[in-house]
C-alpha cells in the first residue's frame, strides 16, 4: 500500500461541505452536501483557469498521487477563482470558485498511484494540452500543487506518481441552480 502524502487539512474530503463562489462581486457559500443530493454527484473536481478553458468533452485528468474519484460517479467541474493552500503547520485556505461556468461530468476511469514511467500514451493523447507529455505533466503538477513544495521535495512529489481520472461531459449547470437560497 502506497503512503498517501497529505495535501489537505482533513484526510476525509467529505468534511468539506461548503464551497465559496464569487457571484456578482460577492462571496456566496454553497452547501455541497445539499447539492450532492440534488445533482446525484460524488463531489467536485477543480481546475485552475489556464486548464479550465481547455476542457474537452472527453479527456483524462491527472492529480498528484491519488484522488477520491470513483468510476461511474458524477462530479461538478469548477474553475478556481482564487487558489487555496495547505501548509505543514496545518493551516489551510479553501479556494473560491467562479460562478460563470459550472459543468457536470461523469468519471469513466480512475486509477491512483501511477508512476510517471508507467503512464500509457493513450492517457497522454486524450488529456489536456497542459499535460500531454510526461515532462509537461510533472511541470503542471508542480505548478498546481506548488504549496506542497514547502512540505515535500521535488523528488518525493515525482516518486509519488499521479492519479488518472477519465471524464465525460454531461451538461452545464447554472449557478442559480446550485444556489437556490443565497446565504
Amino acid at each position: 500500500m502506497e503512503k498517501i502524502l497529505k495535501r489537505y487539512k482533513y484526510s476525509d474530503v467529505k468534511k468539506y461541505n461548503k464551497l465559496i463562489f464569487i457571484y456578482k462581486n460577492k462571496n456566496y457559500k454553497i452547501d455541497l452536501k445539499k447539492n450532492k443530493k440534488k445533482f446525484n454527484i460524488e463531489g467536485i473536481i477543480k481546475f485552475l483557469p489556464y486548464e479550465f478553458i481547455k476542457l474537452k468533452k472527453v479527456f483524462y485528468h491527472f492529480n498528484f498521487q491519488h484522488s477520491y474519484h470513483v468510476k461511474n460517479k458524477k462530479y461538478l467541474i469548477l474553475r478556481i477563482n482564487k487558489k487555496g493552500f495547505f501548509k505543514k503547520n496545518n493551516t489551510e485556505k479553501i479556494p473560491n470558485y467562479s460562478s460563470k461556468k459550472i459543468y457536470l461530468y461523469k468519471c469513466f476511469y480512475s486509477k491512483n498511484f501511477v508512476k510517471y514511467r508507467d503512464i500509457k500514451d493513450k492517457f497522454l493523447k486524450k488529456c489536456l494540452e497542459t499535460t500531454n507529455t510526461k515532462n509537461k505533466l510533472f511541470k503542471t503538477i508542480k505548478k498546481r500543487y506548488n504549496y506542497l513544495l514547502d512540505i515535500y521535495s521535488e523528488k518525493q512529489i515525482y516518486d509519488s506518481g499521479v492519479a488518472i481520472t477519465g471524464l465525460k461531459y454531461i451538461k452545464s449547470i447554472n449557478f442559480e441552480e446550485l444556489n437556490e437560497k443565497r446565504t
